[in-house]
């Protein structure tokens, strides 16, 4: 690359770059602003989702495929261990 072009690309990107400042450095000082004024954070439970999700009981009459044999026993494991104990299956 010659000389001229590298120096034409240098200020073309030296443009882009301070365009780019321009308009993120609003967006920056306002998040750290209105960030100052949050009185309360919010954190997350399982609460919501214990209450929602439930085991997947099987019944010995259902016929499942070794995929979803494991799918199933995955999704009950992960919810005894985000929720404790689940009720018991009434099949």
């Amino acid at each position: 690359m010659g000389a001229l072009a590298s120096n034409k690309l240098s200020r073309l990107l030296e443009g882009k770059i301070s365009m780019l400042r321009a308009q993120i450095w609003p967006l920056t000082a306002a998040a750290l602003i209105l960030g100052g004024c949050s009185k309360e954070v919010p954190v997350a439970t399982v609460g919501p989702y214990c209450k929602a999700v439930t085991n997947v009981c099987v019944s010995k009459d259902d016929v499942l495929t070794e995929g979803t044999a494991t799918q199933i026993e995955a999704n009950n494991l992960g919810r005894k261990r985000l929720c404790g104990k689940p009720p018991k299956c009434k099949v």
